[in-house]
């Protein structure tokens, strides 16, 4: 079977026409769900003015969703992004042009002012997790709201800023007056038409825009493989992507778009008090996000205006306003914990899987390696791949590693073994850079690399996999495969905010690649999560294979299989360490004598022995440590 050369650039066009289309009929849905909705609101006690607020807060909304929901980061401190947007923009309207007042300027300059700081505070707050990003955060936050109060001379303190003057919308030879009405028209129970602003145009423009922006970024590379790293960081860091920069990017995309709903409330308002920048604020994205829906594009703009509308109508009419918002908050984190809209939406708008799903080229052959590793004959010359010299590690007090002095050749399979609690982990760790070592160097084709990351190793061709596997249980078998491809191919970061890797050639087919050497072809589109326990553990590998390393590390990957898929995950081995060098950790001492050129035994976390298979098999020492003293029969059939 072939294919028409001309195969590859039509389906590329196809998909590429398909999300455009795709594209086009999002924002004109969106446009006429925006048209609809002040006349939606009127009829049950909401108001234009109503309408335009929430628009401009959905859009901080959106931002937080973007953290929460895709990147997996609870912030308590988007108050200070939202509020000190909306104070660069009153500073800059007030003492920067109180004679003409544009709006481009002002928002725009808030937007950058609140993106730098967002830089500033995650480049200190992303490499924390849960609570302690939270509370850092918060604490940030805090810190701004105590500037800004004591800042009188510029912010006038408790009071805020007031009268901040009906900034110009510049477009062309003129000036636009956002405070302009549409046309009168009388629409009965929906209202008027002439309540609409050309303010909630301009809101709803921008809200659009910013959905825009939101659907293009989860669905882009940039996207893919920020759902990847709060799917399962681990695994992301060791395929080679950085996940404090995708963390830190993410933190600042958020904190821009919040500034610039900021800036556009304090314009629209007039106004901009400081508790803008109070917890409270701050607690209201969390509500709006979680009532509405996490990880659905469109939910927290739901969620927004279900909280504004509860607390701006029902305020006016009881008194227990806040019992009725509190009781619908529980409620939905007990009944609907997707959110109200996020329950009922297709759960493709959810996640990953959408991501990927792509009609992939016909093959004829094998698809060959992207970079193929440099592999040298065996034992070809007297340069180790990778050696250790006294290494070392401390938990504490207790030494899991010590002294270490360990070489493998280029091209060899070298089998590590030991009883528990021998330092095998641990050391596979050091090598694979998961871990700093106490003590001791590791030289990587003569290099130091000791305190080299390991997503650094990854791309310089050291590549592990997990004694349990480590997956994205979520995703394909190819979608997990392409995702270590894709970090072979980008590197540790791009910001590909609005390309998808769907349309990189060389990730499919690495992924094919990868998919084939461990036989997974037949499960491809299964959900890693729904494979049998070898599939898993082959799965693992094939991750880490799609790295196209040159030192491939197996920590014990037959353990729990059946003999026969361990049979069969033994040839696999052995046919890759025909292509690179190989090191794996197993207690199965038949697959370790049959496949291993060279065996190292670990013993109370120091090297015991190297030798041959009949070597370490007639060993005294080692058979006293490793099986008590049992004879080299009894070892010999173990």
């Amino acid at each position: 079977m072939t294919t028409a050369p001309n195969a590859a650039p039509e389906g590329a066009a196809f998909e590429r026409r398909a999300s455009l289309v795709a594209d086009l009929r999002f924002v004109l849905l969106a446009a006429l769900a925006l048209a609809a909705f002040p006349f939606v609101l009127h009829p049950i006690g909401g108001y234009a003015g109503l309408a335009t607020q929430i628009l401009i807060t959905s859009i901080a909304a959106v931002a937080f969703n973007l953290l929460l929901g895709y990147a997996g980061m609870l912030s308590y401190g988007q108050a200070m992004f939202y509020g000190g947007g909306g104070y660069v923009a009153a500073i800059l309207l007030l003492r920067a042009m109180p004679q003409h007042p544009n709006l481009w300027l002002a928002v725009l300059g808030a937007t950058l002012v609140t993106a730098i700081m967002a830089l500033l505070v995650g480049a200190v707050t992303v490499r924390l997790y849960g609570i302690y990003f939270a509370l850092l955060t918060l604490a940030f936050a805090q810190m701004v709201f105590f500037i800004v109060e004591q800042a009188k001379d510029w912010t006038n303190g408790d009071d805020g800023l007031q009268s901040i003057p009906n900034a110009l919308l510049p477009i062309g030879p003129w000036n636009v007056d956002l405070t302009v009405g549409l046309p009168p028209v009388d629409l009965g129970p929906f209202g008027n038409l002439g309540d609409i602003k050309l303010w909630y145009i301009l809101a709803a423009i921008a809200l659009i825009a910013v959905l825009l922006f939101t659907r293009l970024l989860i669905r882009s590379q940039f996207g893919e493989v920020l759902t990847a790293i709060r799917e399962n960081e681990e695994r992301s860091v060791m395929v080679g992507f950085s996940a404090p920069l995708y963390r830190l990017a993410a933190f600042g995309i958020a904190g821009a778009l919040t500034g610039l709903a900021g800036a556009l409330r304090a314009c629209y308002d007039g106004t901009v008090a400081v508790e803008s920048l109070s917890i409270e604020r701050s607690g209201q994205f969390v509500v709006y996000t979680v009532v509405g829906g996490v990880q659905t594009l469109v939910s927290p703009v739901v969620g927004t205006a279900l909280i504004m509308y509860l607390e701006n109508v029902l305020s006016g009419k009881t008194p227990a306003w806040r019992l009725i918002e509190g009781i619908i908050f529980v409620a939905v984190i007990v009944f609907l914990p997707r959110g109200v809209l996020g329950t009922l939406l297709n759960q493709r708008e959810k996640n990953p899987r959408s991501i990927f799903r792509r009609a992939l080229r016909p093959r004829t052959e094998e698809p060959e390696p992207l970079l193929r590793p440099n592999v040298e004959g065996r034992r070809a010359g007297p340069l180790s791949i990778i050696e250790t010299s006294k290494l070392g590690k401390l938990f504490g007090h207790f030494a899991a590693n010590h002294d270490i002095d360990f070489q493998v050749d280029p091209a060899e399979l070298r089998a590590v073994i030991g009883p528990n609690g021998a330092g095998k982990t641990t050391f596979f760790n050091l090598l694979a850079g998961t871990i700093a070592p106490t003590s001791g160097t590791i030289n990587y084709k003569g290099r130091d690399v000791s305190r080299v990351s390991g997503t650094e190793r990854v791309h310089l061709g050291i590549a592990k996999a997990f004694q349990t596997a480590s997956l994205y249980p979520d995703q394909t078998v190819r979608q997990n495969c392409r995702l270590a491809a894709l970090a072979r191919v980008q590197g540790p970061f791009a910001l590909q905010v609005l390309r998808r890797s769907t349309r990189l050639d060389d990730v499919d087919a690495l992924a094919e690649r990868a998919m084939d050497r461990l036989e997974l072809a037949a499960v491809a589109d299964v959900r890693a999560g729904d494979l049998s326990h070898g599939d898993k553990k082959r799965l693992d590998i094939a991750i880490a294979l799609a790295t196209q390393p040159q030192i491939l590390l197996l920590d014990e990957p037959v353990a729990g299989m059946s003999k026969d898929e361990a049979r069969k995950t033994e040839g696999l081995i052995r046919r890759l360490s025909t292509e690179m060098t190989v090191l794996v950790i197993e207690h199965d001492m038949e697959m370790v004598m049959g496949i291993s050129d060279t065996i190292t035994v670990l013993h109370q976390g120091t090297v015991l022995a190297t030798g041959t298979p009949a070597e370490i098999r007639a060993n005294a020492t080692v058979q006293e440590a490793y099986l008590g003293g049992h004879t080299e029969e009894e070892f010999a059939g173990a």
